[in-house]
């Protein structure tokens, strides 16, 4: 057989294989999200839709869906407010101690969300603050920080500074030269990375769990269901949230595009 070919085989298998190791798990939740037996095993009885709308009807699940979009929400805000100096900090100034900020914005990525979790809700112990909707978001605000601030830093880089000296010297004010020409081309990028901030937070469990005190977010509620085996309606929440992901992401690589096009024109 010639090499080539068998090269070709082997690798379409393995891509076959990791797909199904990856996807098939997604595609039987999602599949037995409509199915109308009840019960996640096999045959497949029938669609419907009654899963979805017991989810739908269910308070305490409706409950946990508005905490996890206001913290989601406020957790993009504060991103944005804190990060986009940031971000301009670590792409216009050199030295040492920018590579340090750098590095210290970076560190919930390398830390695990157990020790980020556990570390924050004994701080807020220590510091006599209940546990709340409040200090999950502080939670969520400390790991998503990061993927806004690298995603807009990088966007930052790539554009001329001599933009905004031009226009400072056309009689533009810093707060002018922000709106006019830089906010423009930061924008896209921007939205990019406050859709991840907001994909990443929504599904954000662990440290909602140790931080979030009496309530409780949509992927906790989905662990407390979990806990008595997966029931139909647990499938219902995760293939809406699944959808939800899938939205975000296609969101996402479209707003990618587009600050691409902007790096290249800009």
């Amino acid at each position: 057989m010639n090499h080539g070919l068998l090269a070709r085989i082997l690798y379409a298998t393995y891509l076959a294989a990791l797909f199904l190791f990856l996807f098939a798990p997604i595609a039987v939740v999602v599949v037995f999200a409509f199915d109308a037996k009840g019960i996640a095993t096999p045959p497949f009885e029938g669609p419907t839709l009654r899963w979805f709308r017991a989810v739908l009807a269910d308070p305490v699940l409706q409950q946990a869906a508005a905490n996890s979009a206001k913290i989601a929400v406020i957790t993009v805000i504060l991103c944005i407010l804190i990060g986009t100096p940031a971000a301009f900090a670590i792409a216009r100034l050199n030295g040492r101690g920018v590579r340090a900020f750098a590095l210290v914005i970076s560190m919930p990525l390398m830390l695990p969300t157990l020790l980020v979790g556990v570390t924050l809700m004994a701080m807020f112990s220590s510091l006599g603050v209940g546990l709340s909707m409040w200090t999950a978001t502080v939670g969520h605000v400390l790991v998503t920080l990061p993927f806004l601030v690298f995603t807009l830093s990088a966007r930052i880089t790539s554009i001329d500074p001599q933009l905004a000296e031009a226009a400072a010297n056309l009689g533009a004010t810093p707060a002018q030269t922000f709106r006019r020409i830089t906010l423009p081309l930061i924008g896209s990028a921007l939205a990019c990375a406050g859709l991840l901030v907001l994909g990443w937070s929504i599904d954000e469990f662990t440290v909602s769990f140790f931080n979030m005190g009496g309530g409780s977010t949509l992927p906790m509620a989905i662990w407390g269901q979990m806990r008595g085996g997966v029931s139909p309606t647990v499938n219902a929440i995760s293939t809406i949230m699944l959808g939800l992901t899938v939205f975000i992401i296609l969101v996402v690589h479209r707003l990618g595009n587009i600050a691409a096009l902007g790096g290249k024109t800009g």
